[in-house]
């Protein structure tokens, strides 16, 4: 796995998008979703065939699902 942030600049990341740029965090969270949904569907038979697991539990806050 690639981690491209960590939980801190990932913080300041939505923090600076929310409050400096005006972005909702339901908007936030709507193109995390679509980004994670679009990635699977283009590399779902690459996945497939590696036979991936993933697991998605119940995270602290919300969008911490898929971990």
């Amino acid at each position: 796995m690639i981690r491209l942030a960590d939980a801190n600049s990932m913080r300041e990341m939505d923090r600076h998008e929310i409050e400096d740029m005006g972005t909702p965090v339901a908007v936030l969270m709507e193109n995390a979703a679509r980004s994670v949904a679009d990635w699977v569907e283009k590399n779902k038979l690459k996945m497939i065939l590696k036979q991936q697991l993933w697991f998605v539990v119940e995270g602290k806050q919300r969008g911490e699902g898929l971990q």
